[in-house]
C-alpha cells in the first residue's frame, strides 16, 4: 500500500498558519495612511515650491503639455483596454496607442 506523499515541515507550518486565521498586514494600519498623507502632501508642497502643480489623475499625468493637441486614435488617453475571451476566462489588457505612442498627445 503506497502512502500519500507529504510534505513533512512545510503541511505543519502551513496548518499552523492557516490555524490563526486573518493577520493584518502594515498597509492595514492608520499609521501607515497617515504617513501616506504625509508624503503625498510634501511631495505636492516641493511641486508648488518650484512653480508646478502635481498631475492628479491619469488624463494628466498622459497627457503631457496642456497647450498640445491630444492624440485622434486614442482621445489622449494614449492606449485602450482590450477585452479578449478564451475558455469561459475573460481578459483585459491594456494596449498602447500606436499613433501616439501611449503619450495621447498628437
Amino acid at each position: 500500500m503506497m502512502t500519500r506523499p507529504r510534505a513533512g515541515v512545510v503541511d505543519d507550518i502551513k496548518r499552523d498558519d492557516d490555524e490563526r486565521g486573518f493577520e493584518r498586514d502594515e498597509t492595514d494600519t492608520a499609521a501607515f495612511h497617515r504617513l501616506i498623507k504625509q508624503l503625498v502632501a510634501d511631495g505636492d508642497r516641493r511641486a508648488r515650491a518650484g512653480g508646478r502643480r502635481a498631475r492628479r489623475t491619469l488624463a494628466e499625468m498622459t497627457a503631457g503639455p496642456r497647450c498640445a493637441r491630444e492624440c485622434p486614435a486614442c482621445s489622449g488617453a494614449g492606449g485602450h483596454v482590450e477585452e479578449t475571451k478564451d475558455g469561459g476566462v475573460s481578459r483585459q489588457t491594456w494596449r498602447t496607442c500606436g499613433s501616439c505612442r501611449g503619450t495621447g498627445v498628437a
